[in-house]
């Protein structure tokens, strides 16, 4: 998942290695009054909210910061004042995918994070963001249960569809999908692709190399 992508986490108009924020599809919305400043309290404030916006950004702060409860907190609170919103479950999919990284509960996280980018799918059948998202998982995860290559590369493919083949992470997880099933000389054909994008080969062009060399032996990627 590519850095610059940053939009697994957009909840705008309903709408991927790194850490935190930065690995995401993520931007952080602004909310401002008519003093221009934001209107949405910082992370280390304490939660007297009542709108679903509001806490959904906040919950990006918490991200930004590492503190995955914290996010999957206020998360929780944006989906309950606003459960029909297919952006706020993309968010939290993603959240519980980052806590799974560091989390030695890895299994029930990638499961919860699945779960939540099943519902985002649900809402809005279109939203490429949250369909990339779950692929990467069947793509990539060290969760032998939670892979699933050919089912992933289904999903990375619509994703590029839906973005008419333009969004390069997108590319990099139908890379990552084909290395699942076995079929390398895909894996590197898409890769190179993504490469072709001068801002993903700046930002990720050494993990993408690195993914290559991967191939060339015919071992595909975990994260």
């Amino acid at each position: 998942m590519w850095t610059k992508a940053l939009a697994l986490i957009v909840w705008v108009a309903g709408l991927g290695v790194g850490t935190g924020c930065n690995r995401a599809d993520v931007e952080r919305p602004t909310s401002k009054g008519s003093s221009g400043q934001s209107d949405v309290p910082q992370a280390d404030e304490e939660p007297t909210l009542k709108d679903a916006d509001a806490y959904a950004k906040r919950a990006y702060d918490w991200l930004c910061k590492d503190n995955h409860a914290n996010a999957l907190k206020d998360y929780d609170r944006a989906i309950q004042l606003q459960p029909t919103h297919a952006a706020f479950w993309n968010a939290r999919g993603f959240t519980w995918h980052m806590k799974g990284i560091q989390d030695k509960d890895r299994p029930a996280c990638e499961d919860r994070a699945l779960s939540d980018y099943a519902e985002a799918i649900r809402l809005d059948p279109k939203y490429a963001s949250a369909i990339n998202n779950r692929a990467w998982i069947r793509a990539t995860s060290k969760v032998n249960r939670c892979r699933d290559g050919k089912v992933a590369v289904e999903e990375a493919t619509k994703a590029c569809e839906l973005t008419g083949w333009k969004n390069p992470g997108y590319i990099d997880t139908l890379s990552c999908a084909y290395a699942e099933i076995g079929d390398f000389e895909q894996a590197i054909r898409w890769q190179r692709k993504a490469l072709e994008d001068p801002s993903y080969q700046q930002e990720e062009g050494e993990n993408a190399r690195g993914k290559l060399t991967l191939y060339g032996r015919k071992q595909p990627f975990r994260e």
